[in-house]
């Protein structure tokens, strides 16, 4: 703005405000009528507000500066913030390209080093390209991963879906004990109805059965006979038995 050194100390105290302008309040006091120049003033300044364990600080900040998990507007925001604290390091523009490209994430920094840019601009602006190429990239094999994930889920569901439908639910339902025979069975209690133990049907015993005679004779007619059905009768059913007057009165004989 081309003012005197006078007229910068009264610029800078119009724009203070809050904390800083008590603070200017209370350092007009103790200097009374004394002359402040810009000089003066910017020392009492940093020395309210920039003491040198500060500058230390943060001149350490900017020599360990890197990009981390930051985007790479992010870090050059943070870099150029810290950069005024330590101007000897980024005096002209190919140390502050540099400092800024040494900063950079491994998988940045390799494609922005190899094409040796000497400003500080280009270093950035070829920064921004290759953290768009990777995003692009890692958004890619994303994509690529998914139909295999979503596969392998739709293998595993139709597994165990398998298994699930392997079982069949009536082996899993219990039957109840049925009061007349004393056991467990389905349906209707053939020993309650009075229907036939070979093919559930009613006006006859298991010993009439005609399923039962046509076994017998397609038996009879094999090469090898086997035994007489009629004597399996008493040892397989004992409702008959019950049942039968003729067949209980032969077991007593017997």
């Amino acid at each position: 703005m081309e003012v005197s050194d006078e007229q910068r100390v009264i610029l800078a105290i119009f724009v203070l405000k809050d904390d800083a302008l008590e603070w200017w309040e209370s350092t007009e006091r103790t200097h009374g009528r004394e002359v402040i120049t810009w000089q003066h003033f910017v020392e009492l300044f940093h020395r309210r507000y920039f003491p040198d364990s500060l500058m230390v600080q943060k001149e350490a900040e900017f020599i360990r500066i890197a990009q981390g998990t930051q985007s790479v507007y992010e870090y050059e925001r943070k870099f150029a913030e810290l950069s005024r604290f330590a101007p000897h390091m980024v005096d002209t523009e190919a140390r502050k390209a540099r400092h800024f490209e040494m900063g950079l994430r491994e998988e940045i920094q390799g494609p922005v080093s190899m094409f040796k840019l000497e400003t500080y601009a280009e270093v950035v602006d070829r920064a921004l390209i290759a953290e768009r190429n990777c995003n692009r990239l890692s958004k890619a094999n994303d994509q690529e991963r998914k139909p295999n994930q979503s596969n392998f889920l739709k293998g595993r569901s139709s597994g165990s879906s398998f298994k699930k439908q392997g079982v069949p639910n009536s082996n899993k339902k219990a039957h109840k004990t049925c009061p007349r025979y004393g056991k467990a069975h389905s349906g209707t209690c053939y020993l309650e109805s009075g229907a036939c133990f070979k093919c559930g049907k009613t006006r006859h015993f298991i010993k009439d059965c005609p399923n039962l005679r046509a076994e017998q004779t397609t038996n009879t007619s094999g090469s090898q006979q086997k035994p007489k059905v009629q004597g399996r009768v008493f040892a397989l059913t004992k409702q008959d038995a019950e049942v039968s007057p003729s067949v209980v009165s032969d077991l007593h004989k017997g």
